[in-house]
């Protein structure tokens, strides 16, 4: 739904998914949406989604981390991206090339090419 850019039937469908009672999201509910929300340039909704998605008491897995640091650092949120690659790494989460490449051109983005 996200790459076709159906954010609102995405997120409809989240909202259904988290009152009907039946239904228990989890990391790979969250992480298809975040998945979502990036390929569809949603990069403010991303962070709102990874929040929810901590407060539920669901722990953000390297997947997670990937699309959400991915979308602030072409939003150009380059601190909020920093923090939480450094949260990444606390949590004892191996950065993949993914995540370096999104830190990289987020770094490039801000102009700080001496850290890129």
């Amino acid at each position: 739904l996200g790459r076709a850019g159906l954010v609102k039937e995405m997120l409809a469908l989240l909202s259904t998914m988290k009152e009907d009672c039946d239904v228990s999201l989890n990391i790979i509910t969250y992480n298809t949406v975040l998945n979502g929300l990036r390929k569809a340039c949603r990069f403010d909704m991303c962070l709102v989604l990874y929040n929810e998605m901590v407060q539920c008491g669901i722990e953000p897995d390297l997947l997670s981390y990937t699309a959400v640091i991915d979308s602030l650092g072409r939003s150009g949120n380059l601190k909020e991206s920093l923090r939480l690659f450094d949260e990444m790494k606390q949590r004892q989460i191996r950065p993949s090339v993914y995540v370096y490449r999104a830190l990289i051109d987020s770094l490039k983005k801000s102009g700080d090419f001496q850290r890129a």
